[in-house]
């Protein structure tokens, strides 16, 4: 590997040079795997609250280089899966408006049909072929409808079902401890919807949730630049190593999740020089979608610096995270 002699850097253009990249590359990816198994191994047969790793040394060091400020207004989303029992009732305020309109004109409709209820819609749809001038009305006294359900609101879960779960309640999860309640978001809606792995047809929620002020990120995705000494990049880990961890399915059971939330833990409590707080939360990329970003914030208190803004009701097309918006209705109705 060749340094430039006057100017004491690397000779970022020398064929020995890249291959001695890929290399570290490689090594790197490697020894973060190790650390990773250690600290995991640590945690859960010897020390579960102190622990000398590397890895947390490593994550440390890094930390200047490693955060990502997140600028107020930012967009990001939540989504939740809707059980099959439930779907009805995302819709049953828009059908009971529908019907009682539909009833207005044609008061023997019978939308408890059943069976029989195609039936009831072809009769319908043959009164108003004989009766054009009623359906003419029908169009217009439906239009409020409309407009009322197009208009930005919390179409899926309210604003508390949206939101992050009360303290004492979450399971322990990839980032959160047993109890502890973070907000999991994602930078884009397709990245959100498949992170709950839903089903094809599976209803869902979507929440929108604003960044009220600025807020610092400890992030796993951020490529680490290299200087011109190969300081910062020689010595630091690999993030997509550290990725793939917080982002794997865990098959192993509770304690599989304790390296990935020692390191969230430790992330969280790391302080400026004024004692305030470092980090307001962490991102990762995700494993379901490589183009996608996943972002945890800590605070979930009334103090908190983002907002639930609103919630669409969306269904699933497909297992690659595309969807239709049901409501609310102006919503562009494919998520590609």
């Amino acid at each position: 590997m060749h340094m430039n002699d006057q100017q004491n850097t690397f000779d970022f253009n020398n064929e020995e040079f890249a291959y001695a990249i890929l290399f570290l590359q490689f090594w790197k990816q490697e020894e973060t795997g190790k650390l990773l198994y250690e600290l995991d191994k640590e945690l859960r047969l010897s020390n579960r609250f102190f622990t000398d790793s590397k890895l947390i040394e490593t994550i440390q060091s890094l930390s200047d280089i490693s955060t990502l400020t997140i600028k107020r207004g930012t967009k990001l989303f939540r989504c939740r899966l809707i059980d099959k029992e439930r779907e009805s009732n995302f819709l049953k305020p828009l059908m009971d408006e529908c019907v009682l309109l539909i009833k207005k004109f044609v008061p023997t409709f019978d939308e408890n049909a059943g069976m029989e209820g195609m039936t009831e819609w072809l009769k319908l749809s043959a009164y108003f072929s004989q009766h054009p001038n009623e359906f003419c009305e029908l169009e217009k006294a439906y239009q409020p409808i409309v407009e009322h359900y197009s208009k930005p609101s919390f179409w899926g879960y309210d604003k508390d079902g949206s939101d992050a779960p009360p303290p004492g309640r979450p399971a322990p999860g990839r980032i959160n401890p047993d109890g502890i309640s973070y907000l999991y978001t994602a930078e884009d809606i397709r990245t959100a919807i498949l992170e709950v792995r839903p089903v094809p047809t599976q209803y869902i929620s979507v929440a929108q949730i604003e960044v009220v002020e600025d807020i610092n990120i400890y992030s796993f995705v951020k490529p680490i630049e290299m200087d011109s000494e190969g300081k910062n990049w020689l010595s630091c880990i690999d993030y997509d190593e550290i990725s793939k961890c917080f982002a794997a399915p865990n098959y192993g059971g509770k304690s599989y999740y304790l390296a990935t939330q020692y390191i969230s833990e430790y992330i969280k409590h790391m302080k400026k020089p004024d004692g305030q707080a470092m980090f307001d939360g962490l991102s990762f990329r995700s494993s379901l979608n490589p183009d996608g970003t996943n972002y945890v914030l800590f605070d979930v208190s009334p103090s908190r610096k983002y907002r639930i803004c609103n919630s669409a009701l969306h269904q699933v097309n497909d297992l690659l995270g595309n969807s239709t918006c049901i409501l609310p209705m102006s919503t562009p109705q494919s998520e590609e």
